[in-house]
């Protein structure tokens, strides 16, 4: 997980970086549901981060880097492209999303732990697809976002 310390930082990490895929929480301290969603976006990252796909924090209070909408908003960059915004809490939008980018999992353990969640966070209760992580598929055949 990295953790976006200044503007300069971000924009290297989105345009420069050689992540294909980058997702981005911006979030604030005294923000109670990006204190919620933290745990299980961290949870995301163990599952998924790999030489290609990096997960990032951005405080929006200190780094100000875009005008945030809502908190906590996830944007998901492919190919140093903006594909997708999720304004607020639903980690079921955000599980969706990572399912239709096709990222393979990383982290079987940490899979596992993320097709389990709380009881009562009815969003993220719908789970995720998973790809087999198995497949020998590179990140160059993830050029479109669908």
């Amino acid at each position: 997980m990295v953790e976006i310390q200044s503007a300069e930082q971000y924009e290297h990490l989105i345009k420069q970086s050689s992540f294909a895929v980058v997702i981005v929480d911006f979030y604030t301290d005294w923000c109670n549901p990006c204190k919620i969603v933290k745990p299980k976006y961290d949870q995301l990252a163990q599952t998924y981060s790999s030489d290609h796909v990096c997960f990032a924090r951005c405080n929006a209070d200190t780094v100000k880097v875009k005008e945030v909408r809502g908190l906590p908003t996830f944007d998901f960059w492919l190919n140093k492209k903006l594909v997708h915004t999720v304004l607020g809490a639903d980690m079921g939008q955000v599980n969706e999303t990572i399912a239709r980018m096709g990222l393979p999992v990383t982290n079987n353990h940490a899979a596992l732990a993320a097709k389990q969640p709380p009881v009562e966070d009815k969003a993220a209760r719908g789970g995720i697809q998973y790809k087999n992580s198995n497949s020998k598929e590179s990140y160059k055949t993830y050029g479109s976002y669908n």
